[in-house]
């Protein structure tokens, strides 16, 4: 953009700069202040900028201009794809935040208050699903301590009718809560010596499979490699319950605008809990929404691993700083 000087009229310069102002979305007046801002080609670093220079980091932003000959004085909204030819002739930017993304605007305050102040969300088990679950897991595993430290010398008839007893509840735990039985052999994996589990709850004697492609899609590019467990556990420590994640949850829309966050959440909380939290924060439908796994990139291209729901974080892959993205059934 060619900028002069008032003082100096002969004085000017091929500057990359515009007039950045907000939009009254009811009746479309331009707000009394302005901001002289840098343009950027990239789209979104656009609309970051705009969205940090109005203080709206959460917000859906809408991008206009009247500063082109052919728009005629009126409006024009820009898109993604007509920015990178128009970026170096626009001269004033008009923002209005889209009404659709600000509907609940009370939640959208707290989400910004809660990433200003440290950008974390604590994730914790749903309690439809897993409070009861977990507090029954609690005390069995609490009264498998107790008998093998302190009541080592138990009659055997009182050991076969434990026995029979964990039987019984594993069955009932696997017709009625499979999803709930996935996570108990994540927390279990290491067996009591006094107290052994039946086998259909043991995960450590089953080869642990890595897929790195599309489950959903039936690809036949599926790369499994299979790792004796004993070698997986003893290379790579199973996370204890309370160990913390920091990760990146990331959403494209279908008009292109890229969001993300970080969250913070327990190794040990399920897909569905992390994809709720994720859902919750970008206002997302999570009926119709997936999470998967970036494994890798390669050409600035991600190769991304699917993430059934019922399974923990821990289990799909994920570490401290991995990064994940949602994607919804109809786009």
């Amino acid at each position: 953009m060619l900028v002069s000087s008032t003082i100096n009229p002969a004085h000017s310069a091929n500057i990359p700069v515009a007039v950045l102002s907000l939009v009254n979305p009811n009746d479309g007046a331009v707000g009394t202040e302005r901001f002289l801002v840098k343009v950027e080609e990239d789209w979104d670093q656009m609309l970051s900028v705009a969205q940090n220079t109005l203080r709206l980091p959460h917000a859906r932003l809408i991008l206009r201009t009247h500063s082109l000959d052919i728009c005629a004085g009126h409006a024009v909204t820009l898109s993604r794809a007509s920015w990178p030819l128009l970026a170096g002739l626009i001269g004033e930017i008009n923002v209005m935040v889209d009404e659709d993304s600000q509907a609940d605007q009370t939640f959208s305050a707290r989400v910004q208050k809660q990433h200003e102040a440290s950008s974390e969300l604590d994730l914790e088990y749903d309690e439809h699903e897993h409070g009861e679950h977990e507090h029954e897991q609690d005390e069995h595993e609490h009264a498998n301590e107790f008998s093998s430290e302190d009541e080592g010398c138990a009659p055997e008839e009182e050991q076969e009718s434990e026995s029979e007893h964990d039987e019984e509840h594993a069955q009932d735990e696997e017709e009625d809560e499979p999803q709930v039985k996935q996570e108990e052999d994540v927390i279990t994996e290491e067996p009591r010596e006094s107290h052994q589990r039946p086998a259909s709850q043991t995960t450590v004697q089953r080869p642990v499979k890595h897929e790195t492609s599309n489950q959903r899609s039936g690809s036949s590019n599926l790369h499994e490699n299979e790792i004796d467990s004993s070698q997986a556990s003893s290379s790579q420590p199973t996370p204890s319950q309370e160990e913390r994640l920091i990760l990146t949850i990331s959403y494209t829309n279908p008009e292109g605008e890229f969001m993300h966050s970080m969250f913070k959440i327990r190794s040990t909380a399920t897909v569905k809990s992390a994809l709720k939290g994720a859902c919750r924060t970008f206002g997302l439908d999570v009926a119709r929404a997936s999470l998967k796994l970036v494994v890798a990139e390669e050409n600035e291209v991600e190769l991304l691993s699917d993430c059934a729901e019922g399974e923990t974080l821990g289990r799909v892959g994920a570490v401290g700083g991995s990064s994940f993205v949602i994607f919804m059934e109809d786009e």
